[in-house]
C-alpha cells in the first residue's frame, strides 16, 4: 500500500492476514466498489443477509459522500473480523472537510443518521488520518440487539465491595473496582446481577431473561450501557487471544505510567496492623499529635535559629551534596509512611487496600496506597479518619525532625543543617496535603463534610458554565450545590494564582535584588527541570492520545 493506484477508479490495493480469530483485508477504493467488498466481507465472515444490507447501505453512504471531497486513493477502507465481530474502517485524510460538518452538521450527528442499522459506530484519528469504523455483531436473529449474543466475563482484577446502607452512607449498593488500574464502577441491585452472573459460556441474552424473572421488565439499553461502561473501563476479558507485545520500552512504559504493584496489598497491611496492634487508632494520634505539637512549641521558641539555619543549608547542601541524597532518601521513607498512615487506618475500620505500591511522580519515585475503598464506609467519620491519617503521621514526623534540631541546635554540625532541611520538607508536604484547592488530604476531607463529590471538577466546569454562558443541567446542580461551586471556584483559582504569584515575586526579588545563594540558583534550575520534564510528559501523553483515539458516537 504505498503510492496510489492508477487512475482506474476500480483499481483495488489489497493486503490480506490471516489468523485463528482474526481476519484482515485492506483496500484503497472508490465509492463503486467500497459497499460490495465490504457486504461480501461480512458474508464470507457469518453476518446474516439482513445485517449485511444495513452494512453495505451504510459504507455507501460515507463512501459516497466522501468521493465528493476526495480522490480514490486517499480513501482506504478495512474490513476484519475478530470472534465473529465485524469490523469496517473507512480512513481519508485529516483535512477533509467531511470530519468536521455536513452540510452544516457536525460529523457525529451526520453519522448517526448514516448509520441506521449498525450496532456500533466510533469516530476518531489515527495518525494524520481519520477514520469511521462500524462495528457489526453476529447473532442469531437479526432483530436480536447486537449485545445480547455477547458471552463476556469479569477479569481477575475486576473486584466488588458490598456498600452497606446507613444513614450516614453516601450512596447503597456494589462498588466494582479494578486493582489494577484504580477504575471504580458504582452499581445499584440490578447492575450487580448481571456482573455476578456473567460468564464466558454464558450469553447476555440468558442473563436479560434471568434479570426480568427476578426484578420485573428491564430496558435491553440497561444491559448495553452497562456491557459498554464495563469495555470502556477494561473490566472486561479481552475478546482475542493476542498477548500484545511485551518489550523492555512497553514494560517501561507500563512502570511509568501505572507502577508497581503488590500483588497481596490487603494482607501485607493487614499482618502490619497486627504487629502494630493499639498503636493504630486513637492512642497512636495522640503519641503522634504529642510529638508534633512539641516540636512546633520548640519551634515557636527558636525560630530565629531555625530561619538563620535554612539561610546557611542552600550553600552547605551545594559543597555537601551527600546530604541532598540522604535527603532524597528520607523523603521517600517518610512517604512511605504517610501513605502507611492513610492503608492502615482504612484497614483498622473494616476498609479494604487492594492496591498499594511504587510509580514515579515527577522526577521522584514515591509510594502510594489506593484507599478508594472508604466511599463504602458508612460512617462519614471513618472517612474522613483515613484521610486524616497521612498528614497526622506527616505531623509526627515533622515534630520529630524539629526534636532532632533541638537536640543539635547551635552545633553548626551537618546534622542540624540536615533536620532544619528535613523539617521544612515536611512542613512543605503538610502545607500541601492540608491545602483543600489540591486534589490532596484535606481535599478528599472537604468533600466528606461538604457531602459533595469531584468538587473540584464540578466547581471549574460550572464556573466555565457561566463564562462561556453555557446551560448547566438543575438535575445534577442543586441550590446548595450552587452556592458551594461558586465559593470553592472563586477560592480555588483566586488563591492558587495569589500563590503562585507570592512565590514566584518572592524567589525572582531575592535573586535579583538580593543577589540569591548558589543553592538559590541551583534549587530553581532544579524547578524548573522538573517542571520542563512534567510538562514535556504531559505534552507526549497528550499528542499520543490525539494522534490515536476513537470515540463512540452511536
Amino acid at each position: 500500500m504505498t503510492g496510489p493506484p492508477s487512475s482506474n477508479d476500480d483499481t483495488l490495493s489489497k493486503k490480506t492476514g490471516d489468523g485463528a480469530t482474526v481476519n484482515k483485508e485492506e483496500y484503497r477504493i472508490s465509492a463503486s466498489e467500497g459497499a460490495s467488498i465490504a457486504g461480501d466481507f461480512a458474508l464470507r465472515n457469518g453476518l446474516d443477509v439482513k445485517l449485511t444490507d444495513s452494512l453495505t447501505t451504510a459504507v455507501s453512504c460515507i463512501l459516497q459522500h466522501l468521493s465528493a471531497n476526495s480522490t480514490p486513493w486517499e480513501r482506504e477502507l478495512t474490513s476484519k473480523s475478530e470472534s465473529g465481530k465485524i469490523l469496517i474502517d473507512i480512513s481519508f485524510p485529516a483535512h477533509l472537510i467531511a470530519f468536521d460538518a455536513h452540510n452544516g452538521k457536525s460529523l457525529a450527528r451526520w453519522i448517526q443518521k448514516a448509520t441506521i442499522g449498525i450496532d456500533r459506530v466510533f469516530i476518531g484519528q489515527q495518525g494524520r488520518r481519520q477514520v469511521i469504523r462500524l462495528v457489526m455483531y453476529p447473532r442469531n436473529n437479526s432483530s436480536e440487539v447486537w449485545f445480547m449474543g455477547l458471552s463476556p466475563w469479569l477479569k481477575d482484577t475486576a473486584k466488588k465491595t458490598r456498600i452497606e446502607t446507613g444513614e450516614n452512607a453516601v450512596s447503597s449498593g456494589t462498588v466494582l473496582e479494578d486493582t489494577e488500574t484504580g477504575k471504580v464502577l458504582r452499581l445499584d441491585q440490578i447492575d450487580d446481577f448481571f456482573v455476578s452472573e456473567l460468564n464466558e459460556t454464558i450469553p447476555l441474552r440468558d442473563i436479560y431473561m434471568k434479570a426480568i424473572d427476578q426484578f420485573g421488565l428491564i430496558s435491553p439499553d440497561r444491559v448495553g450501557h452497562l456491557y459498554q461502561a464495563l469495555e470502556s473501563n477494561g473490566m472486561l476479558e479481552p475478546v482475542t487471544c493476542s498477548k500484545g507485545n511485551s518489550g523492555f520500552f512497553n514494560k517501561l512504559q507500563k512502570l511509568v505510567e501505572q507502577g508497581f504493584v503488590f500483588k497481596r496489598s490487603n494482607q501485607l497491611l493487614g499482618y502490619v496492623l497486627g504487629k502494630l496492634g493499639g498503636l493504630v487508632g486513637t492512642l497512636g494520634a495522640i503519641l503522634l499529635s504529642v510529638m508534633g505539637l512539641s516540636g512546633i512549641l520548640f519551634l515557636i521558641l527558636n525560630s530565629s535559629r531555625f530561619i538563620l539555619v535554612v539561610h546557611e543549608a542552600g550553600p552547605f547542601l551545594v559543597h555537601h551534596p551527600v546530604i541532598l541524597i540522604v535527603l532524597y532518601i528520607f523523603v521517600f521513607l517518610t512517604t512511605i509512611m504517610h501513605e502507611m498512615g492513610h492503608g492502615l487506618t482504612c484497614r483498622h475500620y473494616g476498609g479494604r487496600v487492594d492496591r498499594m505500591g511504587f510509580m514515579l511522580y515527577l522526577v521522584m519515585l514515591i509510594f502510594f496506597c489506593d484507599v478508594s475503598t472508604t466511599w463504602s464506609m458508612k460512617s462519614k467519620r471513618h472517612r474522613i479518619l483515613v484521610s486524616l491519617g497521612g498528614p497526622l503521621v506527616t505531623f509526627g514526623i515533622l515534630g520529630g525532625c524539629l526534636l532532632g534540631f533541638r537536640a543539635t541546635m547551635g552545633t553548626g554540625s551537618s546534622l542540624e543543617i540536615f533536620f532544619v532541611s528535613a523539617a521544612m520538607m515536611e512542613i512543605f508536604v503538610l502545607v500541601m496535603n492540608l491545602n483543600p484547592f489540591l486534589r490532596m488530604d484535606a481535599y478528599y476531607i472537604l468533600e466528606d463534610v461538604l457531602n459533595v463529590s469531584n468538587l473540584r471538577k464540578n466547581s471549574f466546569g460550572f464556573w466555565k458554565s457561566i463564562i462561556y454562558r453555557r446551560k448547566v443541567s438543575e438535575k445534577k446542580i442543586t441550590t446548595g450545590n450552587r452556592s458551594i461551586y461558586l465559593l470553592y471556584g472563586i477560592l480555588g483559582g483566586g488563591i492558587t494564582a495569589a500563590v503562585t504569584f507570592f512565590y514566584l515575586y518572592s524567589y525572582l526579588r531575592e535573586l535579583l535584588i538580593h543577589q540569591g545563594s548558589e543553592g538559590k540558583i541551583v534549587f530553581a534550575a532544579f524547578m524548573v527541570l522538573v517542571l520542563l520534564i512534567r510538562f514535556g510528559m504531559k505534552a507526549s501523553s497528550s499528542l499520543r492520545s490525539r494522534t490515536h483515539w476513537l470515540t463512540e458516537v452511536k
